[in-house]
């Protein structure tokens, strides 16, 4: 069995980025032992977040960070990622669907969620998904949406992957939904120009894919959607 840990970086910002790291279970107990550890190790801090240093200085916020992604390196099976250009899904996207689908992040779940399963290291295994602290109206849709998606999945191949229903944990007390935070805040930046973050983010060297919702990309998916459901371009 697998797990994804999931979490985003960028909200209500121009790039919104959606991060899913994915293990064997087992993999999971091992990397929290690890991680703590790291954590612990002078001078300590209670929990990661790449946004928050705690207090420390840079060059020990970067020490830490080198130690957590040998962490990742050694134990972590697939990363996936999502990029959002928030300013054009709006201009497809906003007002034509509904409330939930007025900003990108149930586009960008679910496209993690989808893309984790599709891409499992073990065609033949099934996966889990832990998502960070979200509120009930966004972790009730996503449900919603999940459950939708395994009826009408194309692929039964895929189908079958998919294990328990998603559920929401805190990041401060399940240490790989901070690994998730660290891959998701590293891309954000980079892909906004950080070249310390581009540095980091080439120390990760797990099997990956970034996966680009651009202007192009938006427009295709927009397209396709409307092709589905044309009622779609009304508004309604």
């Amino acid at each position: 069995m697998y797990v994804a840990h999931i979490d985003e970086s960028g909200k209500g910002g121009p790039v919104f980025t959606v991060g899913g790291l994915s293990a064997k279970a087992e993999q999971w107990m091992i990397f929290s032992d690890q991680w703590q550890h790291v954590l612990d190790e002078a001078p300590s801090i209670p929990f990661f977040k790449y946004s928050d240093r705690q207090g420390l200085s840079e060059q020990a916020h970067h020490k830490k960070i080198d130690g957590l992604i040998e962490i990742i390196n050694s134990l972590v099976a697939r990363g996936d990622l999502g990029l959002i250009h928030v300013g054009q899904y709006k201009a497809f996207f906003r007002g034509k669907i509904g409330a939930t689908f007025d900003n990108p992040f149930h586009q960008g779940y679910m496209h993690i969620i989808t893309q984790c399963a599709i891409h499992l290291p073990d065609p033949n295994g099934k996966i889990d998904f832990v998502f960070d602290q979200i509120d009930d109206t966004q972790y009730l849709e996503l449900l919603d949406a999940y459950r939708r998606f395994k009826e009408i999945c194309p692929d039964p191949a895929v189908k079958r992957r998919f294990g328990q229903e998603p559920i929401r944990r805190d990041d401060k007390e399940v240490l790989p939904l901070q690994a998730a935070d660290l891959w998701a805040g590293l891309m954000r930046h980079a892909y906004e120009g950080d070249r310390g973050a581009a540095a980091y983010l080439k120390k990760i060297t797990v099997p990956n894919r970034c996966f680009v919702w651009d202007e192009e990309q938006l427009a295709e998916l927009w397209g396709r959607s409307k092709a589905r459901t044309p009622q779609l371009g009304l508004g309604f």
